[in-house]
């Protein structure tokens, strides 16, 4: 196929995609969004039954925190709503080794 045909396909898949149509194959929408759900309520439970915190947040010193896994508050005493609302920045918990020069 070439780079004509990819950006048709690519744009027809686009279109189905926004107008929530089953691909072909016969996977709806609805199958895909709870797919997802269940994949996430998953991925939520490994991360809070973990040992350690676990967090996702932009790159870089100033970066937004997005998550922060309930055991931030048995390791630095803040919820994770604390946290969220009243975040730190990165490069306050990096080491000064470990910092861009």
């Amino acid at each position: 196929m070439d780079q004509t045909g990819a950006a048709a396909g690519a744009a027809e898949l686009l279109e189905r995609v926004l107008a929530r149509e089953p691909p072909e194959g016969g996977v709806s929408y609805a199958a895909l969004v709870e797919h997802q759900a269940e994949t996430e309520a998953k991925y939520r439970n490994l991360v809070e039954q973990l040992p350690c915190v676990v967090y996702l947040a932009e790159y870089g010193p100033d970066g937004e925190w997005l998550y922060v896994s309930p055991q931030i508050e048995h390791v630095l005493g803040y919820t994770p709503k604390e946290w969220l609302e009243h975040p730190h920045p990165q490069g306050s918990f990096t080491h000064p080794d470990d910092l861009p020069r």
